[in-house]
């Protein structure tokens, strides 16, 4: 009897090993695998809006520039960007079909509460029956600097991010041509699509933000950092030193032509003129 109860015991435990074994299997080898298949795409796109997402706010925590509205279809809630296209270029999108971009990507797993700092929140919502919440994102932008920024910009093509030089706090992010990301956080595909379609056939590119994705020479903001070497290392404000058509780029063998090749103020200039 004995032996036959070690022998029960032994084929429990074998079994028991096989199932932790592929339970282990399934939640880290397979799961991103089983997570791409398309069959689970529905499923996963409706837990996915079931969650309240979080807000995404100004710095003065009031400001509200993302929000989660409830929905009345099988899609629980729906994004809002109270402010349109405003700022869109900080909060990028969040789309059924799209998927997400700036903030709403950089900062999604704790907008959509995933994030570990928030696993308490989560589990207290599981045993109250509350839905999952995602946490509130507060940025450094100032609703004030940011209308302004908007404004002084118009309709003019470009981009403007006003940043404190004390704290590297982004103040304002503002770019023309933008979009209103709420036409693409429909929950009508069709909609989705079409606005999509028009957006990236657009030649002025209103997706592509003239504010962050774009690459800019510094141009004459650089003189700062110059000028303020130059001070560091002895020169005076009447300071001169010859200024050729052609500059010898140190420890390379490139050169540095002046626009036009021309001289500029003469052949020399004063630290105060530069």
């Amino acid at each position: 009897m004995d032996r036959l109860i070690r022998r029960l015991g032994g084929a429990m435990l074998a079994l028991f090993v096989l199932l932790l074994a592929q339970v282990t299997y399934i939640q880290v080898v397979a799961s991103q695998r089983l997570a791409d298949n398309p069959a689970n795409a529905t499923r996963q796109l409706i837990a996915e809006y079931r969650v309240d997402r979080g807000k995404i706010v100004a710095a003065d925590g009031r400001t509200e520039l993302a929000l989660s509205r409830k929905s009345p279809g099988e899609l629980k809630y729906q994004r809002h960007y109270p402010q349109g296209s405003l700022y869109a270029d900080l909060t990028g999108y969040y789309s059924i079909i799209f998927g997400r971009s700036e903030l709403e990507q950089s900062y999604n797993s704790y907008l959509s509460g995933d994030a570990p700092e928030l696993i308490p929140q989560t589990l207290i919502d599981q045993v109250l029956g509350r839905p999952k919440r995602g946490a509130t994102v507060v940025t450094t932008i100032d609703p004030a600097i940011q209308r302004a920024a908007a404004q002084a910009l118009g309709n003019l093509p470009g981009g403007v991010v006003a940043i404190d030089p004390h704290t590297g706090d982004v103040k304002a992010i503002v770019a023309n041509p933008s979009y209103d990301p709420n036409e693409l956080a429909s929950q009508d595909p069709k909609q989705v699509r079409a606005a999509w379609d028009r957006l990236t056939s657009d030649p002025d590119k209103p997706l592509l933000s003239r504010a962050i994705d774009e690459l800019y020479p510094p141009g004459s903001t650089f003189k700062l950092v110059t000028a303020a070497a130059a001070l560091e290392n002895g020169f005076g404000p009447g300071s001169t030193w010859p200024n050729p058509p052609v500059l010898d780029l140190p420890q390379t063998t490139a050169t540095l032509e002046n626009f036009g090749g021309e001289h500029c103020l003469g052949g020399a200039s004063q630290l105060t003129l530069a």
